[in-house]
């Protein structure tokens, strides 16, 4: 009995540790590297640079505060926004244009960060936002030292934004939240137009734009826009719809309609991204971009190809889903053509059936048990455990498994 008290303990302990809305990024841990020239999201914090630049080098350069010693720095190679000086005390938008992080919180959070002006003879401030409001400025004074700044969030789940009125370098971001947070459920209707306007008289998203935790990225490449939403009727499955989101091409080079799957997990351009906390259903309905063409949109969670919506040719909308099976994540949705999404849906917990290509040769296949751990005996007798097959391409799915009681 006191055994499977303990155990009960360490699993809500487990659980509550594994839903805790904290993150620390210290790049003391982090390898180097020469900076991001392309948006991408690493550990849940989002990059993204200006255009034609770099944003986001990770060097050595040692500092000890608060009895920490740190040996590596990010550097902010600049300004996030135009026309910003050292001298702004707030900065003269709310959305940054290029060079900030972003992260996702899941109500009141407080940000600490571990900081230095990247001016000794200058201070710098780095400021954060939700898009719309200033909330506070971490104040680097001019000099050879870091320092601790903290800035306090108080709200609902939104996304929030890092990024400078000129240089800065840092050691360490740390968010500390609530442990609870809200299952990441979400219903992106593009027909409801108080959260999703029309927007083909202005070309769509032709920026890096958040609406309602789901991220529109351009990229780079041939786009030159992604996501205009227009009026198309169509009902599916009983429900109307009365507009549409349109990926306006691939979301990585070299694509074409024959692709079963992509040649790369980490789109490159025209793709959505949001976060989930681990197992969700994801639900789209579309239909092709060319009434003569089948097309597809892939899900991944930017190193491992998940599945796929396949949208046959014709004029007809489909419903379509996939499952997905893993930890928290940042999942990313793009297209081998031209697609047209008239919903998308994120449903907390498993219920779909994941994409498995049976023409893809399989390397290996291993088992986990629901804590993560490798189980050398799968037909272990009434049990739930992670089927994870791995293929000879490097890419890898994954699957629950319920075994039956003999």
């Amino acid at each position: 009995m006191k055994k499977n008290v303990l155990f009960l303990i360490f699993v809500l302990a487990a659980m509550l540790g594994a839903n805790a809305q904290n993150y620390e990024w210290n790049f003391s841990n982090w390898a180097d590297n020469s900076g991001y020239t392309e948006t991408i999201t690493v550990e849940s914090l989002t990059f993204v640079p200006n255009i034609g630049n770099n944003f986001g080098a990770v060097n050595a350069n040692s500092k000890t505060v608060d009895e920490v010693a740190y040996t590596k720095r990010m550097q902010f190679n600049g300004a996030g926004y135009s026309g910003a000086s050292d001298a702004d005390a707030i900065p003269t938008v709310n959305m940054p244009t290029q060079r900030y992080l972003s992260f996702e919180v899941n109500g009141d959070a407080t940000v600490d960060i571990v900081g230095i002006t990247g001016s000794s003879g200058s201070s710098r401030k780095i400021f954060l936002t939700d898009g719309t409001n200033f909330i506070g400025a971490f104040d680097f004074p001019s000099g050879s030292d870091a320092f601790k700044r903290t800035v306090n969030y108080t709200g609902s789940a939104t996304t929030l934004y890092l990024f400078c009125n000129a240089a800065c370098n840092v050691y360490c971001i740390t968010v500390t939240g609530s442990d609870t947070p809200p299952a990441p459920n979400y219903d992106w209707n593009f027909s409801d137009a108080t959260v999703f306007p029309l927007t083909e008289s202005n070309g769509g998203y032709t920026a890096t734009t958040t609406v309602a935790g789901l991220t529109f990225v351009l990229g780079g490449l041939t786009a030159t826009n992604f996501g205009i939403v227009n009026a198309n009727a169509k009902t599916v499955d009983g429900v109307d719809y009365t507009a549409r989101m349109q990926f306006n091409g691939a979301g990585y080079s070299g694509a074409s309609d024959a692709d079963a799957i992509p040649t790369v997990n980490m789109p490159i351009q025209r793709y959505l991204s949001f976060e989930v906390n681990g197992d969700v259903t994801v639900d789209i309905v579309g239909i092709t971009g060319s009434s003569g063409s089948s097309r597809k949109i892939f899900l991944t969670d930017g190193t491992n190809f998940i599945g796929a919506f396949d949208f046959p040719s014709g004029s007809d909308a489909f419903k379509q889903t996939v499952g997905y099976t893993g930890n928290a994540t940042t999942l990313y949705l793009f297209c081998n053509a031209a697609c047209n999404v008239y919903r998308i849906t994120v449903t907390n917990g498993f219920t779909g059936i994941p994409f498995v290509d049976v023409q893809k040769p399989i390397r290996s296949v291993e088992y986990f048990d629901l804590l993560g751990r490798r189980v050398v005996n799968e037909n272990l007798k009434n049990t739930v455990l992670i089927k994870k097959t791995i293929y000879t391409d490097g890419t890898t799915s994954s699957s629950k498994v319920i075994t039956k009681a003999y």
